[in-house]
This record gives C-alpha cells, structure tokens and sequence, in this order.
C-alpha cells in the first residue's frame, strides 16, 4: 500500500488537508494510475478519558455540551462503549481557540456530523 497525499488531492478529495493518512489499495487492472484506487480513509477514535484530557472539561460537562449541540454525539464502539473521531474533536477545540461563538460552534458540529455519512461506504 503507499500512501502520497499529492496523488489523493489530484483526485479531488477535499478533505485530504485534514486527514493525517490515507491508502491506496492498488487495483490490478490500474498499475501505476491512482484513478483506479480505492481511497480508504483512516479514521482514529479517541475514548473519553482521552476527549475529556484533550478538551479541559468535566464528564458532566461534556455530555452537557452534547445535550446543548456544541460538541458532536459519540460514535458507538459496543453495548457499553463509545468514542469520538479524533478530527472532530480537533476541529472543536480549535473553534473553540478561534473565539468562535456558540452558534458557529453548533453549526461545527452539525456539519462534523452530518460529514460521518460520507467517510464510511
């Protein structure tokens, strides 16, 4: 697999800036074309304790935040597990840096995760 970030933004995926890595999973039929490749996406799930270390706020304050829609619903991992991407909570603790206001933020995370559609196919 090789990964090159030159070849994914020739390609047309835009999100490609925001992204740490992405693979090329090479297609026989295509040797030496990337347009014959299967982007895959490598998306990192973050666990609480470590949202809750990367954001500064209390448990309850998180799942405040969730309720109020300025920080993005949690992905569920199992029955009793749940995580969060870790470029969403990157692109809202970054807002949050910016001086973004509440409503900036809610916008945020409803495109955040409106965006969890398209990664997956």
């Amino acid at each position: 697999m090789v990964s090159d970030l030159a070849a994914a933004k020739s390609l047309g995926a835009d999100y490609v800036s925001r992204v740490p890595a992405l693979f090329f999973a090479p297609n026989a039929s295509t040797r030496g074309d990337l347009r014959g490749h299967e982007v895959r996406l490598m998306v990192t799930l973050l666990r609480i304790g470590t949202v809750l270390q990367h954001s500064g706020i209390s448990r309850s304050s998180l799942y405040q935040h969730i309720s109020n829609g300025l920080w993005p619903k949690p992905v569920l991992l199992g029955a009793r597990s749940v995580g969060w991407p870790a470029d969403e909570i990157d692109a809202i603790n970054a807002a949050r840096v910016a001086g973004e206001s509440d409503d900036e933020i809610r916008r945020l995370v409803q495109a955040l995760e409106a965006g969890r559609k398209g990664k997956v196919k």
